[in-house]
């Protein structure tokens, strides 16, 4: 096409001899400034074209991590809500004696004290500079986020960590009930749900202690009343907490579905 014009002008350059060579540089000059031109725009279309296959391939990259997030933080938050459940019962058992069955008692000791810990998928697009790549904003604010929100509930999660190690297991080791915790296979199952294979059980040959635990006793103590308690506050709150880490998953997977093609 190129070619085709510098005939044109060629031609009209011809027609006005003393103007000839002027106005045939001239002219020169501007096809090479349109052929520039185009050659920049033809590259800027396949750079383009690359960027948005790549976004493509990006956001399906995400979309799979963040589902699996998804998955993980509500198993995390089953986990919690046991933890609620059976506090709830022994609080229950604490408040009305009459109600109390014991051989229930052992069971619910050891399951009112989960620490499930939510550990999500990292990425490094923030730092290696793909974000840029995701034109829609909002998503990208929410990615750009996403690490803030997740380490203020880690942070949270870990002082509930640190409390059941530095008092809830002491206090069941004090009271000596450990043994008939660790080797009770019912037990054991009560967290299938925080196995990687939730069929798998575990039974521990050690036996139960022959030691008599008063178990009626056990729950008159003022002690295991209040780390009952901080078991339903601290659970109540990293699920709340959690929650609304889940509303930020199902806004993220849910602008990555209006994105992708």
């Amino acid at each position: 096409m190129i070619g085709f014009f510098r005939k044109i002008r060629k031609k009209l350059a011809d027609d006005n001899k003393p103007l000839k060579y002027m106005r045939y540089a001239i002219g020169e000059i501007f096809l090479v400034v349109i052929g520039i031109l185009i050659a920049l725009q033809i590259n800027n279309w396949n750079e383009e074209r690359k960027d948005r296959e790549k976004e493509q391939d990006l956001l399906q990259q995400l979309k799979e991590e963040y589902t699996t997030n998804m998955a993980q933080l509500n198993q995390k938050m089953v986990m919690r809500n046991q933890n609620i459940q059976y506090s709830s019962k022994l609080l229950y058992f604490i408040d009305y004696p009459l109600t109390i069955i014991e051989d229930s008692i052992p069971r619910y000791l050891t399951l009112f004290w989960a620490t499930p810990t939510f550990d999500p998928i990292k990425n490094d697009i923030v730092n290696t500079g793909k974000l840029e790549l995701i034109r829609d904003q909002d998503l990208n604010r929410l990615l750009t986020s996403w690490e803030t929100d997740v380490q203020q509930l880690k942070e949270e999660e870990y002082k509930w960590v640190e409390f059941c190690q530095d008092y809830i297991e002491s206090y069941l080791i004090r009271k000596n009930i450990k043994r008939n915790q660790v080797s009770s296979n019912v037990t054991i199952q009560g967290y299938q749900v925080a196995l990687i294979d939730r069929k798998q059980t575990i039974s521990v040959a050690i036996g139960n202690s022959k030691l008599t635990i008063d178990y009626r006793a056990l729950l008159k103590d003022p002690e295991l009343e209040s780390l009952v308690s901080t078991s339903i506050h601290s659970s109540s709150f990293l699920n709340l907490e959690s929650e609304s880490l889940r509303k930020r998953i199902l806004k993220i997977l849910e602008l990555i579905d209006k994105n992708l093609k």
